[in-house]
C-alpha cells in the first residue's frame, strides 16, 4: 500500500519503481511479491475478488459487508468456513488500515 503514496513530484512510489524497472530491466525488491503462504490461496483469492467488488463508500473505503460474502458464496456455490470468513474480514480491516494510513 505504500507504493500508492504520492512523492513530492506528484508521481507515486509505484510509478518511480516501475520507471527503474523499465530502465534497468530488473525488478526492484519493493515490487517483488512473495508467494502467499501455502494453504491460504483460497482465502487470498476470495479476498481479492471481494475487494475488487467492494461497495463504494461516501467517506472513504468501506469494509466488505458480511452480506456481500454470503451473496458471493451463494453465487459461486462455495461454502467458506467461519474461520475463513473471519480471516477475510481481518485481512479487509488490515487493508483498510493501510489505505487510510496512506491518506494521512
Amino acid at each position: 500500500m505504500r507504493l500508492s503514496r504520492r512523492r513530492k513530484d506528484g508521481t507515486t512510489q509505484m510509478d518511480h519503481l516501475n520507471a527503474i524497472r523499465e530502465k534497468s530491466g530488473s525488478i526492484p525488491p519493493e515490487l517483488e511479491i512473495p508467494p502467499v503462504p501455502r494453504g491460504t490461496e483460497r482465502i487470498i483469492e476470495t479476498f481479492n475478488l471481494l475487494h475488487s467488488a467492494r461497495p463504494a463508500g461516501g467517506f472513504g473505503v468501506s469494509p466488505i459487508p458480511v452480506s456481500e460474502i454470503v451473496a458471493w458464496q451463494r453465487a459461486m456455490r462455495i461454502r467458506l468456513t467461519p474461520w475463513e470468513i473471519e480471516t477475510i474480514l481481518r485481512i479487509d480491516r488490515a487493508a483498510i488500515d493501510q489505505l487510510t494510513e496512506n491518506d494521512k
